[in-house]
């Protein structure tokens, strides 16, 4: 009977791990990272269309980020750094048993995000086009199996090109943005087990701007939204967005979401608040098979900016938000369009619901423009 019980209790954690899958959003910025991975609404800044096209009316300049680079990446990652001080990455037998020995439980996750974006804002009215040219590679282990140890690596490398623009209808109040994108993927999932580390065989080569023995696929997909601007002193929007998605046969596909957000800010003297809220996945296309969780798609978040530079730019800004059951902190130094430097902590889950299993990352910013 005890054996039943344990087989049982096996397969459900099996199957519950199996199909527990984190939401991997394409080059998710430092801003709307801090203020809880909002932006449907209130991106206003170079990852406007990662987000809403028609976002893009919240840009009230114009600008060009080279480069624009973003590190993201779990407290764990100074491994993967220590083992690429010694001249590889996990070359040895005793290398790779003491990696998975003293990381057993963890999930250790680096992203960089690098890449060219420019602005232009042709009226105060909001009629703006833009376009990314992006790079994103993902290293991800998960060091699981106490029984007998194995890392399980996912990796990713992706090359994104945007286009988009936004333009106001009628006096202004409604703005409808469109956007474009070709997506070039490469990647690869493995499983290095203790077994294959005694037998002496290889770990799975690492580059930075390439993913050896991976599936690649190209692909293509379009996005759809809207903003509302009441009438109001406090600058209340509403918005939505629909994102096709990208298919791909040979990689990963992007699966289509509907969005709706919401935000309104107020500007006193040399500050402003700025509040928003995100509903994400309304058709529920990501994350597990069977998720049906809201609260990992409702999202939520504040900014408080100091000193202001521009009619878009301030100083200092300080950012606070709610992200899948979890907090985000985050904070942006910016003189103008010429230097900017932010950060922003956050949480991932990679479980099966809200709350279930928390990744803490960082994510660390720096452009340079005009």
């Amino acid at each position: 009977m005890n054996k039943k019980i344990l087989l049982s209790l096996y397969f459900i954690l099996l199957f519950h791990t199996a199909f527990a899958i984190e939401y991997r959003r394409q080059f998710q910025d430092y801003r709307s990272l801090g203020m809880g991975n909002t932006g449907i609404a209130s991106a206003n800044n170079s990852a406007t269309l990662f987000y809403n096209p028609a976002a893009l009316a919240n840009i009230t300049d114009g600008w060009v980020d080279i480069p624009a680079i973003q590190a993201t990446y779990s407290p764990e990652a100074s491994a993967i750094y220590a083992e690429i001080q010694k001249g590889g990455f996990l070359e040895t037998t005793e290398d790779q048993l003491a990696f998975m020995e003293e990381y057993m439980g963890k999930k250790i996750y680096v992203q960089v995000d690098a890449g060219i974006n420019a602005f232009i804002n042709l009226d105060k009215k909001g009629t703006t086009i833009g376009g990314n040219y992006m790079v994103e590679r993902i290293l991800d282990f998960d060091i699981q199996n106490p029984a007998l140890p194995e890392i399980a690596g996912f990796e990713r490398y992706d090359q994104m090109k945007l286009v988009g623009f936004s333009y106001p209808i009628g006096l202004g109040q409604f703005v409808l943005g469109l956007g474009a994108q070709t997506l070039i993927r490469k990647e690869r999932s493995y499983v290095f087990t203790t077994t294959q580390a005694l037998a002496g065989e290889a770990f799975p080569s690492i580059a930075l701007t390439d993913v050896a023995d991976g599936s690649s696929d190209t692909g293509t997909g379009y996005d759809v939204g809207f903003l509302f601007r009441f009438a109001s002193p406090y600058r209340v929007v509403l918005a939505g967005v629909w994102r096709s998605g990208i298919s791909m046969d040979e990689a990963t596909d992007i699966p289509p979401e509907a969005a709706l957000g919401f935000t309104m800010a107020h500007e006193f003297g040399p500050f402003k608040w700025v509040m928003a809220i995100d509903v994400r996945d309304l058709t529920q296309e990501q994350g597990s098979e069977g998720d049906k969780s809201w609260a990992r798609r409702i999202h939520g978040g504040m900014e408080f900016a100091m000193f202001p530079t521009s009619d878009l730019n301030y100083l200092l800004t300080v950012r606070g938000g709610y992200n899948q059951g979890y907090k985000s902190l985050g904070a942006e130094f910016r003189l103008g369009n010429s230097l900017v430097i932010g950060v922003a902590q956050f949480s991932e889950e990679v479980g099966e619901f809200a709350g279930d299993k928390e990744n803490k990352r960082t994510a660390a910013y720096v452009s340079l423009g005009f």
